[in-house]
C-alpha cells in the first residue's frame, strides 16, 4: 500500500517516482536518471518497515558508500544524543518494526550537499521515538544522477516499505 496517493504537484514539488517494495525484501532502493543541477532540491518520503534488528538506514547519492559523508544526529525521546557517522544516516532504529521519514535534499553541486530529515520509529506496545537529523556529502563538484536508501543489514527494507521522491527547481 503506497504510503499516499502520489501528486504531480504540491507546490513547487514535483513528482519525480514512487517505489513500493513488493515481493522480495530488498538491501537498496535507487532513483537513477536525476538531474540534481537542474531540480536543486529532493523532497524524499518513506515508510520502512523492518525486523527487530538494530538497523542503520543511510542515503548514498550517486551510489557513493565511501567516507565522503558525514552525519550529526539529535534524537528525541528522553534526551538528546549526537553521533558522528561516515554516512549520511538517515536513523538507526534499535528493535523498532516501523519508521516514516522525511528527507529534504540541496542537491546542486555548487556546494556540500546538506540534508534535514525528520521522522518517527516505534514497535508494537511501545511509544514512538521521533528523531530529527542534519547531515551533508562534502562532495561538491558531481551533478547527484541518483539517491539510493541502504540499509546496512541485506534484505532489511521489507515489502510494504514505500518511498516517494519529489523535486523542486530554484525560482
Amino acid at each position: 500500500m503506497p504510503l499516499f496517493p502520489p501528486l504531480a504537484v504540491i507546490g513547487r514539488w514535483k513528482f519525480v517516482e514512487e517505489q513500493v517494495i513488493a515481493g522480495a525484501d530488498v538491501q537498496d532502493v535507487t532513483f537513477s536518471g536525476l538531474l540534481g543541477d537542474t531540480d536543486e532540491e529532493y523532497l524524499l518520503v518513506g515508510r520502512i518497515v523492518k525486523s527487530a534488528a538494530t538497523v542503520e538506514y543511510s542515503l548514498e547519492p550517486n551510489n557513493v558508500a565511501t567516507a565522503q559523508k558525514s552525519t550529526r544526529i539529535r534524537a528525541g525521546g528522553g534526551g538528546v544524543a549526537e553521533v558522528n557517522a561516515n554516512t549520511m544516516q538517515i536513523a538507526k532504529p534499535g528493535a523498532d518494526i516501523l519508521m516514516y521519514f522525511e528527507l529534504e535534499l540541496l542537491a546542486h553541486s555548487d556546494h556540500w550537499r546538506m540534508c534535514r530529515i525528520n521522522g518517527v520509529h516505534a514497535r508494537t506496545g511501545a511509544s514512538p521515538n521521533r528523531f530529527t537529523n542534519g547531515s551533508f556529502w562534502e562532495e561538491s563538484a558531481t551533478e547527484i544522477t541518483s539517491l539510493v536508501v541502504h540499509a546496512d543489514t541485506a534484505a532489511e527494507i521489507k515489502i510494504g516499505s514505500s518511498f516517494i521522491l519529489y523535486s523542486r527547481q530554484a525560482v
